[in-house]
């Protein structure tokens, strides 16, 4: 009976009316994540430009930084310039295209993230720890496919 009754709310739900939640949710999250983060000095954004430098697996480059932040490279310029002055990371030329930069993390940099992981990170496990661990990965799976598709 309630298999049926999930089923019928399901097949009712309007694209628009996910997308809704999706965003208000978003939002919500970030909101939260921009709150804790806040008497250690960094946004949210910031916070993840440094993860992505540290975690990349090939040189982070900014236009690598603006497509896996789904910005415009001219977008990021200005995080990215902001950062550089506070001392967080540093634009190098690449050795093997002179032309080509990439992004490195400073010293000041490694510490300011390794301040605010556990921050975030519990954050982000307060606000997930509402769903059990099967949900989380369906709720993944179908958050890779839309990100494909709008892609």
């Amino acid at each position: 009976m309630e298999e049926a009754r999930l089923q019928d709310a399901v097949a009712g739900v309007a694209p628009e009316a996910v997308w809704r939640q999706l965003q208000r949710t978003y939002l919500t999250i970030a909101r939260c994540l921009e709150h804790r983060l806040l008497p250690a000095g960094i946004t949210p954004q910031q916070a993840l430009v440094l993860d992505l430098i540290r975690g990349g697996e090939e040189p982070m480059t900014p236009t690598r930084m603006a497509q896996a932040l789904g910005q415009e490279t001219q977008g990021i310029t200005g995080v990215l310039d902001r950062m550089e002055r506070r001392g967080w990371l540093r634009r190098v030329r690449d050795l093997a295209d002179r032309r080509a930069i990439r992004l490195a993390l400073t010293d000041a940099g490694v510490a300011k993230l390794e301040a605010v992981a556990p921050v975030g990170e519990g954050c982000i496990r307060e606000v997930f720890a509402e769903l059990p661990p099967e949900t989380l990965a369906t709720l993944t799976a179908a958050l890779a496919r839309l990100h494909a598709r709008a892609a």
